[in-house]
């Protein structure tokens, strides 16, 4: 009687989503984290608050390049799906002189404030810049307090990564008036990275019809075990061997098949076929027993 062999397993598939399968074979310096950041399978898009820990940055007076302020968000997070920014407090004495920017890890930049040139007053003080909200702060006086429509979509920067560099840009277009940026922060709503799981080796499976495990064995005779050079679909060759029994031998011929050959079998013949484990895959093996 022959006896086939079955396995079963489990291969990754993206994320921390998994699939079976079955086989028979027959025959950062400069920021701090105010939020918690949760490294794992990734799921529902959650906020990540960071805050600028870095010194007070003066703000050149009419100066194009004016300044970069860098909050570095660390690995563990997916793509952004929303951001929001708060200028915690930017103090300048005319606020009519800036423009205000934020450039996301991948290099896009969206404007948050063009402010009126002819506008007076000072600071940002708690000012928040979000799609969400419903004032323009063009119709309010500084200090500006609140949260706002930025001048430019933030959803612009949806959809991309969300780790890396996040800068604030603040340029002084405008001679006389100085000013100072002390706090800022970003809250980045992205999904939660997943943790990569080791890939399960893969099963190696000989190539069709290479074993040509025979239903029953001669008493007298001979049985081809494989073609010649049979190999897995990793590549590696296959050996036949038997135990048990008597009356009977394995040999390997010139072109590498295996084949049984009988001058009068006894007893029960266990055959093996099998193939060593290679980089990502395991080892591949067939037992079938034969009774005489």
């Amino acid at each position: 009687m022959g006896r086939d062999v079955e396995r079963v397993g489990q291969v990754s598939d993206s994320g921390s989503s998994r699939r079976m399968w079955r086989a028979s074979v027959v025959g950062c310096a400069m920021c701090v984290a105010v939020g918690t950041v949760v490294a794992g399978p990734a799921h529902a898009a959650s906020p990540h608050a960071y805050a600028y820990a870095g010194p007070a940055m003066p703000i050149p007076d009419n100066d194009p390049t004016g300044i970069s302020s860098v909050i570095n968000v660390p690995d563990g997070l997916g793509m952004a799906r929303g951001v929001t920014v708060k200028i915690g407090e930017l103090d300048h004495t005319w606020v009519g002189d800036l423009v205000l920017y934020l450039r996301n890890p991948s290099g896009v930049e969206v404007m948050l404030h063009n402010t009126d040139a002819n506008l007076s007053g000072n600071n940002y003080l708690n000012t928040e810049f979000s799609d969400d909200a419903v004032k323009n702060i063009d119709n309010y006086n500084a200090p500006f307090t609140g949260t706002f429509k930025p001048a430019q979509p933030l959803g612009i920067l949806g959809g991309q990564q969300s780790v890396g560099a996040w800068t604030l840009r603040v340029i002084d277009e405008a001679q006389s008036d100085v000013g100072t940026l002390v706090a800022w922060s970003i809250t980045v709503t992205a999904d939660s990275a997943a943790v990569p799981v080791p890939p399960t080796p893969v099963t190696a499976v000989q190539l069709a019809g290479c074993v040509t495990a025979p239903k029953s064995l001669p008493r007298k005779g001979t049985r081809n075990l494989t073609w010649p050079a049979c190999r897995t679909s990793a590549g590696q060759l296959v050996v036949a061997t038997a135990a048990g029994g008597k009356g009977y031998r394995i040999v390997r011929l010139a072109n590498g098949r295996y084949q049984f050959k009988a001058s009068r079998v006894k007893g029960t013949v266990r055959i093996t076929w099998s193939a060593p484990a290679t980089a990502g895959y395991s080892a591949y093996r067939l037992v079938r027993s034969y009774r005489k």
